[in-house]
């Protein structure tokens, strides 16, 4: 029997990773500062979204009172319950475990001077349609853009971005390319052929009322782009980018974290 017995943890790790995977909404915060005060987030002024794919990571949070909001998003590693995710400037030690349509995470966020933030999160999973926008569904990893407003072409040339396309959300987190945060961005979307039409939840803004539409094409591992964001008052902002696919566990080193 104990010869069995490695093969049945392989099993278990295995389940273990696809039942994490999903778009996942909190639901509950605690933590514990490195001082050792316990404090719970205030879920009616802050929303916080996760993506978790087989190879990455993603959230994308708003405070309501602030105004402001974040986003983060990696590669993680998974052994047993034991869960890495891979954070600039800090490392984490986290187990998880998933109940029905809840997905559990309890550990730490671990700093350079070894001081530790205590996290215990629970998320509800949100509905995904199974096959869905299989084409375009994954982990892209920003190549290249330009800015086309007012009639320029202008090159991207200080951004990095993640981005992770479900059957039904998308989400984003835009970087310096020294790592420091611009914005991010979470929405379900709708899709008419090439047209994809996001409808935003949360992003590190406050949204409003303008209208985005992306004209999206896969060539191979690639995506090419074209997003046309129309303003309440009627003028355009236009942009151009290529995604490269990072979906695959032998590309995710490739991935901006």
């Amino acid at each position: 029997m104990a010869l069995h017995l490695p093969l049945l943890a392989q099993t278990k790790a295995t389940n273990l990773s696809g039942s994490i995977a999903g778009t996942w909404k909190m639901t509950s915060q605690t933590a514990k500062d490195p001082k050792g005060q316990s404090f719970t987030t205030d879920l009616t002024k802050n929303t916080q979204y996760k993506i978790i794919t087989p190879t990455h990571w993603m959230y994308v949070g708003y405070n309501s009172d602030s105004l402001k909001g974040g986003g983060d998003g990696g590669v993680y590693t998974l052994k047993g319950n034991k869960y890495i995710e891979t954070l600039d400037g800090a490392k984490t030690d986290f187990t998880v475990k998933v109940a029905g349509d809840k997905y559990y995470q309890d550990g730490f966020i671990i700093y350079p001077d070894g001081e530790k933030l205590e996290l215990h999160e629970i998320y509800q999973r949100v509905p995904e349609p199974k096959g869905k926008n299989a084409d375009i569904a994954g982990t892209w990893n920003f190549v290249s853009g330009n800015d086309l407003s007012n009639g320029k072409k202008t090159p991207e040339k200080d951004m990095q971005e993640l981005m992770i396309i479900t059957p039904q959300h998308l989400m984003w987190v835009h970087k310096t390319i020294a790592g420091k945060f611009k914005e991010a961005l979470v929405a379900s979307y709708t899709r008419e052929g090439n047209t994809i039409t996001p409808n935003g939840i949360i992003a590190s803004w406050p949204l409003g009322k303008e209208k985005v539409k992306v004209t999206a094409t896969v060539k191979g591992d690639q995506m090419f782009s074209h997003v046309t964001v129309t303003m309440p008052d009627g003028k355009k902002e236009e942009f151009e980018a290529i995604h490269q696919n990072v979906s695959k566990p032998k590309l995710a080193k490739t991935a901006s974290k």
